[in-house]
């Protein structure tokens, strides 16, 4: 197997060990790097043989020799090792202080007793992984200016891991100030990166704008079986349940205008020359009919069943904002609405669902930061650290 060698501190005493595949080098896709990250790249791939190979050996007794080129598979998967400092690592990450304190785990046994010890992590990603590193070990001139969304979507991921957040905190409002210009308006696939990204992060504003569009435009339970992102449950739960509520009370309303003038009251007010009562039962008829057939044919009625899969908020509001209602008192009967003309449209029944929609839509206004975030309390707990990690050995 391939080996890169990457060393962010000469002298240290913690190899990172990750896995990669030559397939998705592409780090920053087409937002791009400026020239430090080039500058970092050519800096750590032409690192001396002579100097990898004693570095190595230092951790596995052999050094190790990648095999031709010409041997290699392009999409062959390779290691990338990462010599830093375990100071530095312990300074910024109380998730990497647990970890080597020799009194948690065998890690920080062999690092206190052999000074220098191997962390194998095989699901961080490399390049995000490489651009924290960078900023805990001092290296500020091969820190990208800018990242893409993969790259601060994993970035997100680590900081999260290893609570690194005061670190990079600067940065972020770097790459933010060229990356917030792509913040979704709209129901795409980039909503849930973006919604992890402003949880970790604490973007609030960002946050509450792309949970609203999740709550408006998502047609189950958004998110809420990805493992990757370090999102909480609380979080999709609150935007399923606000989807489900608000698409619920969208039907209710339409539900209870068909129960209002399906009821025995008479709702139409008009006063007619003649049979008054018999014009204004036909009005109310005319009404319902018109709203039964209406929302037949918009898919509101029957009502679709709850937790209404396949429905959008945003859908179901729509379809009751195109609802067309007719009242007899109004044109275009004109043999009734002689003398009516200044008569409400529908009476005012189609209005009156609009301002409806209106407010519903109004209050689908996404989550606020804040309620959901806690700082984290309570003493290192051993027995949860390993069920996080379960790679890691335990005395």
């Amino acid at each position: 197997m391939a080996v890169e060698l990457l060393s962010f501190d000469p002298d240290g005493d913690l190899l990172l060990v990750l896995a990669d595949s030559n397939e998705n080098d592409d780090s920053t896709g087409s937002d791009g790097l400026d020239g430090g990250a080039i500058e970092q790249t050519a800096t750590q791939l032409s690192l001396p043989d002579m100097i990898a190979s004693t570095t190595l050996s230092r951790f596995d007794g052999d050094s190790i020799e990648s095999p031709p080129p010409e041997l290699e598979s392009p999409k062959a998967q390779k290691e990338i090792h990462m010599l830093v400092s375990s100071k530095h690592l312990m300074l910024a990450s109380p998730v990497f202080k647990a970890m080597l304190q020799h009194n948690n785990f065998k890690e920080g046994d062999t690092l206190r007793s052999s000074g220098k010890v191997k962390v194998e992590l095989p699901d961080d990603d490399p390049a995000a992984l490489r651009i924290l590193l960078d900023i805990i070990h001092g290296r500020v001139r091969q820190v990208p200016r800018q990242v893409n969304l993969r790259i601060m979507t994993e970035l997100s991921v680590l900081v999260d891991k290893y609570q690194m957040l005061e670190v990079v905190e600067l940065c972020v409002e770097l790459w933010m100030s060229t990356l917030k210009s792509s913040v979704p308006m709209f129901f795409t696939a980039d909503l849930l990166a973006w919604l992890n990204i402003s949880w970790v992060f604490g973007l609030a504003d960002i946050f509450k704008q792309i949970s609203r569009i999740a709550m408006r435009g998502s047609t189950d339970l958004f998110g809420a079986h990805e493992s990757h992102l370090p999102i909480p449950q609380p979080v999709f739960a609150a935007i399923s349940d606000a989807r489900r509520k608000g698409i619920q009370d969208a039907i209710a309303v339409v539900e209870y205008t068909i129960m209002k003038y399906q009821g025995p009251m008479q709702h139409c007010r008009t006063f007619w020359p003649g049979n008054r009562i018999k014009k204004n039962t036909a009005c109310d008829g005319l009404i319902l009919g018109s709203l039964l057939k209406s929302a037949s044919a918009n898919g509101l009625w029957p009502p679709p069943s709850h937790p209404y899969t396949g429905h959008t908020f945003s859908g179901i509001i729509t379809r009751a904002r195109l609802l067309e209602i007719t009242a007899l008192c109004e044109e275009p009967f004109s043999q009734y609405s002689s003398g009516n003309l200044n008569i409400v449209p529908s009476h005012g029944v189609k209005q009156s669902i609009c301002a409806q929609m209106d407010a519903l839509e109004a209050n689908i206004n996404g989550l606020d930061l804040k309620a959901f975030k806690e700082p984290r309390k309570g003493p290192f707990k051993k027995d949860a650290f390993v069920e996080h990690w379960p790679i890691l050995q335990t005395e």
